[in-house]
């Protein structure tokens, strides 16, 4: 007997592909991270929400960019398209979109693609940055 993880995809990286934004649960009043060092807070006002930096030679594809990263960095350790955030019935979730450089859910690194559980004070780690994610509801 064998058992192997059986995983969906989430839809996220079709969704990035479309740049199709749409919104959080109406039940949410703020959604938001907050980067620890400097406590500049990030409103997260549509899914899915690219945790990254601003891609100036190709503009389209700033359009989810919810978490630009590229002012608090003296170089830059963040991708640009690096993780992401979503909402499915009022659960959100963090997912590693790139591959290449480590997410971080409270210490533990996320594998790509996989979609992991966010709750509210949950700290993610993206290159040097570290955030601390928030709902108001």
């Amino acid at each position: 007997l064998t058992c192997l993880k059986v995983s969906r995809p989430s839809g996220t990286l079709d969704a990035i592909q479309r740049a199709e934004r749409k919104p959080f649960s109406r039940k949410f009043t703020r959604v938001f991270v907050r980067e620890q060092n400097t406590l500049f807070e990030f409103d997260l006002r549509w899914q899915p929400a690219i945790i990254g930096r601003l891609d100036a030679r190709d503009p389209k594809r700033n359009r989810l960019l919810a978490v630009d990263l590229e002012p608090f960095q003296d170089s830059p350790t963040v991708s640009r398209h690096h993780a992401c955030i979503t909402e499915t019935n009022g659960l959100f979730y963090i997912e590693d979109i790139q591959g290449r450089n480590p997410v971080y859910l409270d210490g533990k690194k996320i594998k790509y693609g996989e979609r992991v559980p966010l709750t509210a004070g949950a700290i993610i780690k993206v290159g040097e940055m570290t955030l601390v994610f928030n709902t108001i509801g």
